[in-house]
């Protein structure tokens, strides 16, 4: 029961750093660009990955999968650290925070469709049915619950989220083929994010000066979001039932949604709540027996 009860406040307190992500970011950007934001926070976020694998004792795991695995850790790297967080953060600068919010959240319906595709499971009713909701609730979130007139004004913002949304499903699916150990993997992925964020900012010859504010604002979303939420996302895993604390991850948007309220004074409108729901719906369709 000990083992039970720490499980949910892991997870839990996983789930409120992860859905202050969206608020936080939105915030840095009103002073930074989209690239200066995601290549600070992947530098935090590998320095922390580091620290962790030190910590940990997991240097000889690192170096195992540098040895063994090298090409698999950079592809991975690259979607899910790099472009997928390219992608986010783009969209966060060209869209309202709410609705990028929601539509990032069509990962895990992109996770079903692909790994029908990927990891070869027998295609079913549910799995349709999931997709078509969360298309219906994209729809509801771009539209604005306005359902014949279609706004293109955020349009490339929506895309961006979507692409995001997308990248993220394919490195969790491709991952899933893999038999990684977590935490050194974790530490290369961010490792491989920060290369190519430091390759953006020299292609688009972005200024690395920010300000002590900026600093310490990105270095919170690359340390307590980013490392801390997933060690502790690791450690529920592990001394909770798994099923009981992946449903709880279905909490991370909402909870999002309130911070991003609070913190960025955004208006949260029916129609953002109404297509969540109606995406969370198909995800919990399918993970119902």
């Amino acid at each position: 029961m000990q083992n039970k009860n720490t499980a949910l406040i892991y997870a839990l307190i996983a789930i409120i750093l992860w859905g202050t992500v969206a608020a936080a970011s939105k915030l840095m950007l009103k002073t930074i660009t989209n690239f200066q934001l995601m290549f600070f926070v992947a530098l935090f976020s590998t320095i922390s990955t580091l620290g962790i694998v030190v910590f940990s004792r997991k240097i000889s795991e690192v170096t195992k999968l540098i040895k063994e695995n090298l090409l698999s850790i950079i592809t991975l790297g690259f979607i899910g650290l790099g472009i997928q967080q390219f992608l986010i953060f783009t969209a966060f600068a060209n869209a309202p925070a709410a609705q990028v919010n929601v539509l990032n959240y069509m990962w895990p319906i992109f996770i079903l469709v692909l790994s029908v595709f990927i990891l070869k499971e027998k295609p079913s009713l549910k799995i349709m049915i999931a997709f078509l909701l969360g298309i219906i609730g994209v729809y509801i979130v771009i539209t604005k619950g306005q359902l014949f007139s279609l706004q293109i004004h955020y349009f490339y913002g929506y895309l961006l989220a979507l692409g995001a949304a997308f990248c993220w499903a394919l490195f969790s699916t491709l991952n899933k083929t893999k038999n990684y150990e977590p935490i050194g993997a974790s530490f290369l992925f961010n490792l491989t994010g920060l290369i190519f964020m430091t390759i953006i900012m020299f292609f688009t010859k972005s200024s690395f000066n920010i300000t002590t504010n900026e600093i310490i604002g990105t270095f919170y979303i690359g340390l307590f979001p980013t490392a801390i939420g997933f060690i502790l996302w690791v450690k529920a895993l592990k001394l909770g039932k798994t099923s009981i604390i992946a449903n709880l991850g279905h909490l991370t948007p909402f909870i999002s949604l309130i911070f991003i309220y609070i913190i960025l004074k955004e208006t949260i409108l029916i129609s953002e709540v109404i297509g969540l729901i109606i995406i969370v719906s198909g995800i919990l369709l399918q993970l119902k027996k």
